[in-house]
């Protein structure tokens, strides 16, 4: 059995009320409770929150209700993982542990159903994998173009050297990721068993840049806004 999953806090600095600020003409919640409902990827959804009005809202699409998340668990430097422990848990109380949980960012909503299956199917599909994290190709390289300031305020390139050799273009800089928080499928009992995501197997599920924007700020919401509309009008949702 694979359980759906969103974490959503009541609080934003860089936005207030983001997760359930309205998009499109719904909560931003919306498109990812209704994603991970419509994939028809998983038997059971529950959203992890610490405000009543998102907790009843999913209640009202047939959530597990499991009850409000703890506040020492709703901090800004509130690892992700700390989060999905907390709700395996809670998931697990009375029954036996499931496949594997499907996390879906709230602040992501370009995703389709498409990534959502796609992302679950190479999750099933992989061996000696925890988790499938969503990437796309990184817009900017530390051996390149990502840059570090020293004390006294002068730059240097954050990885100078590849093989020993200064990377003097983008095109033969090394391959990086960028992770983008949009989906997760990952095996509970590894994450049970684990102190932090990285002590997991991770494996990338890529999506293309055009899907891949999160929304932190004023800015990002109106570029998702821009995008989420011309998936709309392309017949995506």
């Amino acid at each position: 059995m694979l359980v759906g999953h969103i974490g959503v806090r009541s609080g934003s600095r860089g936005l207030k009320n983001k997760n359930f600020r309205l998009i499109c003409g719904r909560p931003l919640l919306s498109w990812s409770l209704e994603a991970l409902l419509d994939s028809g990827c998983v038997d059971e959804v529950f959203v992890s929150t610490d405000c009543p009005e998102m907790y009843e809202y999913s209640l009202k699409f047939g959530c597990l209700d499991l009850g409000l998340r703890d506040p020492a668990l709703c901090d800004d430097l509130t690892p992700k993982f700390d989060v999905w422990q907390d709700s395996i848990r809670k998931i697990c109380q009375g029954r036996d542990l499931f496949e594997g949980l499907v996390d879906l960012d709230c602040t992501s909503p370009l995703r389709t159903l498409g990534d959502i299956r796609s992302a679950v199917s190479l999750f099933q599909t992989s061996n000696n994998v925890d988790l499938i994290m969503s990437c796309s190709e990184a817009r900017k390289n530390p051996y390149f173009n990502l840059v570090e300031e020293r004390n006294d305020g002068t730059l240097f390139v954050s990885k100078s050297c590849f093989d020993g050799e200064i990377v003097g273009s983008r095109q033969i800089a090394p391959r990086v990721l960028e992770h983008v928080a949009s989906i997760y499928v990952m095996n509970p009992v590894a994450v049970m068993e684990r102190k932090n995501l990285w002590q997991l197997n991770v494996k990338p599920f890529m999506m293309p840049y055009e899907r891949s924007f999160d929304i932190d700020t004023i800015t990002d919401f109106k570029i998702v806004e821009l995008l989420l509309n011309e998936q709309i009008k392309d017949g995506f949702r």
